[in-house]
Parts: C-alpha cells; structure tokens; sequence
C-alpha cells in the first residue's frame, strides 16, 4: 500500500512537472500602438511589433462590426516585424468620423490584438480671422421677449451695411438672442456658447439670419455681388469683457449646392454699437425733482376682487380742453394697487407703496403695489405705460423717459386733499423726487365704467415718426 501511495505521488509530481515546462517555452506576441497624428482625413499612428512571425492591421468605421483576428490577418495591410516601432499612415479617412484601428500579431502557437479608437479631425472649407465689424441691438425683434444683436464682421474694412469693401473679402452676419437688457443704450451680449438654430429662444442664434458672405465685386466702396451662404447649425461662443469688447468663435455648417460644408471664423476687438430698437427712447440721465402744478386720475377695480387700481397724472405742462398735454413741461405717471373698494375709497389709497411689481399677463399681485414703467407696444405705437416720469417738447411730444423700476410713493390725507410724495429709481439708476398736495376730487371713480379715459395721454397719431411693426427678411437684411 506505502509504495502504491508513493507511485502515485512521483506520477503527479513529474505531471506537474511536465505543464511548467510547457508553459515556460509558450510565447505570447506582444503589441503596442500610439496615435502620433489625426487629420481630417488621416491618422498617423506608431506600432510596436515583438516575439510574433507576423502582423497586420485593418482600420474600419467605428459603427463596422468588428473583425476577428484571422480576418485582420488575412485581409489586413502587414506590418513589417523588425521588433522596432514603425510608422504607419492611414489615409482616405472622412472627417469628423470615429474609427477603431484593429491590430493583430501570431507567432506560431499564439494570437495578440488590440484595438486603437481615433476620431478625425473636422475639416473647414473657409478658416478666417475677422478684423472689422459692428454690432447693433434690435430689441425684442420677434416678440417673444428674446432681445436680438446683429454682428456683422468682416476681414477687411467693413461697410456700414455690414457688407465687405474689397474684392474677395468675406463677411460674417450673425443674429443672436439673448436676455432683453434693462437699457438698450448700454446692451451688449452675454459671455456663452449659442446655438445656431431656427427656434428663436433666448441663447440661440438665428439660423436664416446668419449668414457668410464673399464679395466678388465692388462699387462706391461696398460689395454689390458675391456668394452668400446660410446656415445650417453650429455654434458662436462670445467672451465679452466690457466696454464693447469681445471675441467670437464661430464654428458652423453652411450650405453649398454640393452639401454642408464647415467653416470656422474668429474675431477678438472692440465693436461699435447702436442701438437700433424700434421700442427705443430717449432716456431720463440725471437726477431730477419734480414740482407739479396739478394732479389727474382715475380708479378702476380688478374684476376678481383682489385690488383695486389708482392711475395718477402730475404735471406741469400746459393741457387742452380735453385734458391732453399741449405744451412743453413734465409729466409723472404713477399705477398704484391699492386694497380693493366695490368703489373708489380714498381712505384705502392711503399708505406707502414700494413694492415695484411688472405687469404681465397671469401674474397676481398683492396690494400695496406700484407697477413698474415699461415700453410697450400696442395699437400701432410704442408708448410708455406703468408708473414713469416723461418730458414733453413745445410740440406736445415725449422727448425724454424714465421708467420706474423700484422706489416708494407715500400718500396721507387731510380733508379732502391728498399729498403724494414719490422717491422713484429709473432703469438708467436715475433719481426722481416729486412732491404734491391737491384736491382728491380730481380723482374720478370709473369703477362701474369698462372704459376709463387716458387722461394726459397722447391723441391717437400725435407721435411725429412712425415705428415699423417688425422688419421683414424676404430680402437681405443690410441691403
């Protein structure tokens, strides 16, 4: 039995044996790579081939359905095996396209692969640096409270059109949304990346608005013909650092009768600016008091209940027999919601209100309020609404505006008369001080009426220039 048990033994210790041999003389290749360069349409990478008889490589589309390593071997392009690193260029490739670079190597007994993934690089039909541009504020050009700037920018001498003024000189048209700023005089855009689309939101930029340009003839000093290309998508990425100074990365596609190509343009300087914004006025910029010489307005009451509504008119102007400005001086607007009255209640106008809300559509609101002056369109024209200080020339016609945006208004009364003292901020950052003590029946209750007068307000068609309702692009836009 000891030497059956001991025969056993030395049989597996010689088995044992036998496998760390085996093993010790199995060699296994081995394969390395390094991508030494990416193109558009090639990549350059470095192989290094050891302890294999041979070796190749195939270079497919990532989306491809992956080789085996007999098909790399068979099918592929060889590699030279001189166990030293060797350079391979792949070439005919498409841009902006993932790949994957299959490696194989065999030695007798043995396979090794790996696989390398490479993405080329985008190609671009046009690279240009511009030099010379502008940028002018259109405001809420689609009404839809997205504030929009056209750049037009040039690597020449650019025209005030926005068109080159040389012969193959290109030209960059670029429409973008961004928040509508509080001052139009002072707007710029926002340091961030835009999206090229047709969605017209805010942070993006308008596709069929942006355009590039070459000029191919000139007169007078500005382009007459040329190629103009839309786009199709991309992105703009701005830094503004102040003082109407930017730089701008435009990486984009456009479209060529042969398909979309890719161009990328750059410019870094300081712009001109105008603000071109058919709601633009002429705004109050110093710190001002007001004296009135009288005061108007009216009450109406919310139809759920929840405030009612005091619209005061103090003035120095002159006025007509209707109550309309006639003459130069000034005039303030205030929109108090006071708490709510089935009808006008003086004793519920009392109080200090500082609490500037906005009016919009759906929003509520809580008395005590003054609603904010804004610009707003409506029945043709643009008009100051809301709570505001305006000055009017000799002609009758607002000149100057300052719109509300926070402060505090307190009223007291005494008998029948009513003080209001006003300490008002305009978005400029101007101050407004008024003071006035009148009868507070010059104050008329249209609380049953759906229809109160404008009282000091303009005549319908008194304003001297007309305001287009939105410009239309059926033909290019600077031309």
């Amino acid at each position: 039995m000891k030497h059956l048990i001991f025969g056993l033994v030395m049989l597996a210790l010689f088995a044992l044996t036998g496998c760390s041999k085996d093993e010790a003389t199995t060699t296994i290749p081995e394969v390395s790579a390094e991508v030494l360069e990416t193109g558009t349409d090639f990549i350059k990478l470095s192989i290094d081939i050891t302890k294999a008889e041979s070796g190749s490589y195939f270079c497919l589309p990532a989306f491809e359905k992956a080789p085996t390593p007999g098909e790399i071997l068979t099918k592929g392009k060889l590699l030279k095996i001189e166990n030293k690193k060797q350079e391979v260029k792949i070439d005919s490739l498409e841009q902006e396209t993932d790949y994957i670079i299959y490696i194989a190597a065999r030695n007798a007994t043995e396979v090794k692969t790996i696989n390398i993934p490479v993405t080329t690089l985008k190609g671009y039909i046009q690279d240009v640096t511009m030099k010379d541009g502008w940028i002018q504020y259109y405001g809420d050009f689609y009404k839809n409270k997205v504030g929009y700037y056209m750049v037009a920018l040039s690597d020449g001498p650019i025209s005030n059109t926005g068109l080159p003024t040389r012969v193959g000189d290109k030209a960059l048209h670029l429409f973008i949304g961004d928040a509508i700023p509080l001052d139009g005089d002072n707007a710029s855009l926002k340091t961030g990346t835009y999206r090229i689309s047709d969605e017209h939101e805010q942070g993006t930029a308008d596709a069929y608005n942006c355009k590039f340009i070459i000029s191919t003839a000139v007169e007078n000093g500005v382009s007459t013909a040329g190629y103009t290309y839309r786009f199709v998508d991309g992105t703009i990425t701005i830094e503004y650092t102040g003082d109407n100074t930017y730089s701008f990365l435009v990486d984009a596609k456009i479209e060529l009768e042969s398909g979309e190509q890719n161009i990328r343009c750059s410019f870094t300087g300081k712009l001109p600016f105008t603000n071109q914004d058919p709601a633009r006025y002429n705004p109050l910029r110093e710190n001002i008091t007001v004296v009135p010489k009288g005061l108007s307005g009216w009450y109406t009451k919310s139809s759920n209940g929840e405030f009612g509504t005091y619209n005061f008119s103090l003035y120095n102007t002159p006025i007509d027999a209707s109550g309309f400005v006639a003459g130069a001086g000034e005039v303030v607007m205030f929109t108090l919601l006071a708490p709510y009255s089935e009808r006008m209640d003086i004793e519920k106008l009392v109080g200090t209100y500082e609490n500037v809300v906005i009016s919009e559509p759906g929003s509520t609101y809580t008395p005590p309020a003054i609603i904010a002056g804004m610009y707003s369109y409506f029945y043709g024209m643009y008009a100051p609404q809301g709570s505001f200080y305006s000055r009017y020339n000799d002609a009758g016609q607002i000149d100057l505006l300052g719109l509300f945006i926070k402060g505090k208004v307190v009223i007291t009364k005494d008998g029948d008369n009513i003080t209001l003292k006003g300490d008002m901020i305009t978005i400029q950052n101007k101050n407004v001080k008024i003071e006035y003590t009148g009868s507070s029946t010059s104050i008329v209750d249209f609380s049953q009426s759906s229809s109160p007068l404008m009282i000091l307000n303009h005549k319908s068609g008194s304003l001297s220039k007309a305001i287009p309702l939105r410009k239309t692009f059926t033909k290019p836009f600077y031309l």
